[in-house]
């Protein structure tokens, strides 16, 4: 009998012990997976604005002008896997010799916007 009774004690003390944990390990897995999938969704933002940024830089060539020119328009377009910028740019010659070569530029997506400026000198 105290074979029965001291079985049926660790019996009573596993059943509790697996009703008290259980629970607990579910709840832990649910938040892992609820952390788990807020970091994909931030993480498949970042790739989004990534890929604008990407597309909004190649759609910005600057071309100087030709010899002998003054001015110089350029549009431009640029992708990265599913995004697409479109881009302007303008570089004149400026100064006595028309050595130095001013440059700015702009583009920009769906949801973004970007731009450049610069300056060159040759000699």
């Amino acid at each position: 009998m105290a074979s029965q009774t001291a079985n049926f004690k660790l019996g009573f003390a596993t059943a509790v012990a697996l009703s008290i944990f259980t629970p607990i390990s579910a709840t832990a897995s649910d938040v892992e997976t609820a952390i788990n999938t807020a970091n994909i969704a931030e993480n498949t933002a970042d790739i989004a604005a990534l890929r604008q940024g990407l597309a909004l830089a190649n759609a910005m060539d600057v071309f100087a002008p030709d010899p002998g020119a003054r001015f110089r328009l350029n549009l431009g377009t640029g992708f990265s896997d599913d995004e697409a910028a479109i881009g302007i740019t303008a570089s004149g010659r400026v100064g006595p010799s028309k050595s130095t070569v001013l440059y700015l530029g702009v583009a920009a997506t769906e949801d973004s916007s970007a731009g450049k400026a610069g300056v060159s000198f040759q000699w």
